[in-house]
C-alpha cells in the first residue's frame, strides 16, 4: 500500500530463494572427491571465504589442509574423504545463508569458465565482513562456449543479475568481474555502436538495473570462480531465448552489414580462404591462446581480440567486417569511390569494413588518385612579412654562398641591413 515501509522483498519469497540455493549447494556437494592439490585448493578457496558463519571449520578442514603442503605427497584416504564430507555437509547448511536486506550494500559477483557460469550474491555485514544470501549456476551451451571469453564474462553478469533480479530490481547494486575491460565497457564509457553486436544485447539486458562495475582479482572471486569451474554430469539446456536471438540474427544481416547477400557470400568464401582468418575464426571459437603462441601474420590483431567475433561465417570487429587481405585493395576503392577527402572516407570505414592499418593506407590512395589531383586546389601559403624596424642597423639578414660543393663564409658573406642610412 501507499505510504507503507514494509520491505519490498516479502518472506515467501526469501523463503523460496533460501530453499533453492540451498538445492543449488547440495548439487555441489555432489562431485567426486578433488584428484589433485590444484583442486583441492579451489575447493578450499571458497570453504575459507565463509569460514567465519561455520563453526570449527579449521579442525574439521585439518586432514585436508595437510595435504597442500609443498613437502607433502598426495594421498586420498579415509581420514580425508571423512573431512571432505564434513566440510560439504556443513555448507550445505542453509544457516549459513545471510537474510537479505535490502538497506545493505549488495554485490553480485558472476565469473564464467570454458563450460559454465557461477554467482553469488552477497551483503556487507555489521562486522565488515560479506556474507552470502543466495547462489546460482549453470552450464554454457554448445553454442555459448565457442563465443569470445569477454562475452562469456558479460554473460556471466547479464546470468546473475536476472537470476538475482527479485532481488536487486530496484536498488543501487555492486557487480564484480575479474574481467577488467568490462568495466569500461559495462560502466557506461563506450557507446553501443563500438561494441559487438552480442555485448550490445548483453549490455541492454543490464540497462533494467541499477549498478555500479568493479574489478577484482580473480583469486579474490572464490565462490564465482569455484561455481564456474566446478565439474557437472551433464550439460545446460537453457539456451537463449528465441525472441532474442531471432533479433540478433536480424540486428547482424540486416541492419550491421552494408553489403548485399552476394557481395556477402563472396567475402564468406575468401574469408574460409585466407590463412590469417582461419586463425581468427579458430581463436573465436575456442579462445585466445597467449600472446607469445600466436602466429606471427596474427600479431596484428592481438590488441583488438576482445572486440573481434565470428558470425554467420564472417568476422566482425565490432559492427565492421573484416576483410580478407585479397579483397582489401578492392575495398579501399569502394571507399574512394565517391573521391571524397580522407576524413569522409575513414568515417565511411569505421561504419562499414576493418583491417589493420586500414587508415594509414587511405591516405596514399587519395594522394595518388589522378581524379582528386586534377581538382584539387592547393592553397599558397600567404606570405609573412617582418615587422619594419624603428631605426638603423636594427636587423640584420645574413646569408651564406655554398659553390661547388664548399661553404663561403667569409669571403662572400652578404650583410643586409634593414632601415634608412643617417
Amino acid at each position: 500500500p501507499a505510504g507503507s515501509n514494509a520491505n519490498p522483498i516479502c518472506p515467501e519469497l526469501v523463503l523460496s530463494r533460501h530453499n533453492e540455493t540451498a538445492t543449488i549447494r547440495h548439487h555441489l556437494v555432489r562431485p567426486t572427491a578433488p584428484q589433485n592439490v590444484s583442486e583441492l585448493k579451489r575447493f578450499m578457496g571458497m570453504i575459507t571465504f565463509i569460514a567465519k558463519f561455520v563453526p570449527l571449520l579449521s579442525t574439521k578442514m585439518h586432514p585436508l589442509t595437510e595435504l597442500t603442503g609443498s613437502d607433502r605427497e598426495w594421498v586420498w584416504e579415509q581420514p580425508q574423504i571423512d573431512a571432505f564430507n564434513k566440510v560439504k555437509y556443513q555448507i550445505a547448511n542453509a544457516s549459513n545463508l545471510a537474510l537479505f536486506d535490502t538497506k545493505r550494500p549488495t554485490t553480485v559477483s558472476a565469473d564464467s569458465s570454458s563450460y559454465r557460469l557461477g554467482a553469488v550474491l552477497l551483503q556487507d555485514q555489521d562486522d565488515g565482513s560479506m556474507r552470502p544470501v543466495a547462489y546460482a549456476f549453470r552450464s554454457l551451451t554448445c553454442a555459448e562456449k565457442k563465443w569470445a571469453e569477454i562475452e562469456k564474462e558479460a554473460l556471466a553478469l547479464a546470468w546473475a543479475c536476472d537470476r538475482f533480479q527479485d532481488f536487486i530490481i530496484g536498488i543501487q547494486a555492486t557487480l564484480e568481474t575479474d574481467h577488467k575491460p568490462l568495466v569500461s565497457i559495462l560502466g557506461g564509457k563506450k557507446d553501443l555502436d563500438n561494441l559487438t553486436p552480442r555485448l550490445q544485447r548483453l549490455k541492454m539486458r543490464l540497462m533494467r538495473y541499477s549498478y555500479t562495475i568493479k574489478h577484482s582479482p580473480g583469486k579474490k572471486l572464490v565462490i564465482a570462480d569455484t561455481f564456474s569451474r566446478a565439474p557437472s554430469a551433464s550439460a545446460s539446456t537453457e539456451d537463449e531465448p528465441t525472441e532474442e536471438m531471432n533479433a540478433y540474427i536480424q540486428l547482424i544481416c540486416s541492419n550491421y552489414l552494408p553489403a548485399s547477400d552476394k557481395k556477402l557470400n563472396e567475402i564468406k568464401q575468401k574469408t574460409k580462404d585466407d590463412p590469417v582468418c582461419k586463425f581468427l575464426s579458430e581463436f573465436c571459437s575456442s579462445g585466445w591462446p597467449q600472446r607469445s603462441d600466436i602466429p606471427e601474420i596474427c600479431l596484428p590483431f592481438w590488441q583488438h581480440r576482445h572486440d573481434i567475433s565470428l558470425v554467420d561465417g564472417l568476422l566482425l570487429k565490432g559492427s565492421r567486417i573484416v576483410i580478407p587481405e585479397v579483397m582489401r585493395a578492392e575495398m579501399l576503392n569502394k571507399l574512394h569511390e565517391g573521391h571524397q577527402g580522407i576524413t569522409k572516407c575513414r568515417a565511411l570505414a569505421k561504419q562499414s569494413v576493418w583491417w589493420p592499418r586500414l587508415s594509414t593506407q587511405l591516405k596514399p590512395l587519395l594522394e595518388n588518385c589522378t581524379n582528386c589531383a586534377r581538382y584539387r586546389t592547393n592553397r599558397a601559403e600567404p606570405l609573412l612579412p617582418t615587422s619594419f624596424p624603428e631605426r638603423p642597423w636594427q636587423t640584420l639578414g645574413m646569408d651564406l654562398l655554398k659553390l661547388q660543393g664548399q661553404w663561403y663564409r667569409y669571403d662572400l658573406l652578404q650583410i643586409t641591413f634593414h632601415g634608412t642610412q643617417s
